[in-house]
């Protein structure tokens, strides 16, 4: 039989319990938005603040910008050389039976149908294009015209770091953005906050980072961003997430102690 009086004094020392934890969650969430503040506008890098060192050395200049434009040492993807592991799409005009997507292997080698092995690591597209040409040109195909694409570049990886379902370094390609890599990651864990993703990139003077709305990305408020090898995405918690999860929780063990008459 259930005691109703242990049952009110359950509930009693719950709600003292999610109070207490209430206070202790706002002191938290402004002394997160203090610190935010502090990584944004004089780059001081506090040692819990674990985004921030991922993205800095410790030596760089950080600095808050509106806009953030590509990075001064970024290369066009003429000039890109392949890698070991990307994965290329090989496209032969009008000869469909020889398309591909393959893998650049450990040797940095492709296999081609006819030709055989081809070594890929190390050339740019265009010199991978005109190798191509040349061996399908010496037996097999009259004035062959070959595009290469770069599917996905193992040299080319940006970090996913914070707030995501999984955080992880995920390969780009020269054409992937902002949505791109936080679909990679899972998107949000349940705690994220849309409002607060941050953007970091390196330059040769330091790094700039810009804080960016998802909500505003997705509804096409706001433009999508590209994405550069080296960048660090980085999601924080939402202070009013954190609170509604803790009143789940908390709802769930009143829940249960009205349910059973059991004391917390």
């Amino acid at each position: 039989m259930i005691n109703t009086e242990s049952v009110r004094w359950a509930a009693a020392r719950l709600l003292a319990r999610f109070f207490a934890l209430s206070a202790v969650l706002v002191s938290g969430c402004l002394n997160h938005d203090d610190t935010t503040r502090a990584l944004l506008v004089d780059g001081s890098s506090p040692s819990h603040v674990t985004p921030f060192a991922a993205s800095t050395n410790g030596s760089d200049t950080l600095e808050r910008v509106t806009f953030l434009p590509p990075p001064d040492t970024n290369v066009s993807v003429d000039v890109t050389r392949i890698a070991k592991n990307d994965l290329l799409k090989i496209d032969v005009f009008q000869v469909d039976e020889l398309d591909r997507t393959i893998r650049v292997d450990a040797n940095g080698a492709i296999s081609m149908p006819l030709i055989g092995i081809v070594d890929a690591a190390g050339q740019t597209i265009p010199e991978l294009e005109e190798t191509l040409e040349t061996r399908y040109a010496q037996d097999y195909l009259q004035n062959p015209q070959i595009t290469v694409f770069v599917e996905e570049s193992f040299a080319q990886r940006v970090t996913v770091d914070g707030e995501f379902v999984r955080s992880g370094i995920y390969p780009i390609t020269h054409q992937s953005t902002l949505l791109d890599a936080i679909a990679q990651a899972r998107g949000l864990s349940p705690v994220g906050d849309e409002e607060k993703i941050f953007l970091y990139r390196r330059f040769s003077d330091g790094v700039r980072v810009v804080q960016i709305s998802l909500q505003d990305v997705r509804a096409g408020r706001e433009p999508n961003p590209r994405v550069f090898a080296g960048d660090t995405i980085v999601a924080f918690k939402s202070g009013r997430r954190v609170a509604f999860q803790n009143l789940k929780e908390a709802l769930g063990l009143a829940t249960t102690a009205s349910r059973f008459g059991q004391p917390l």
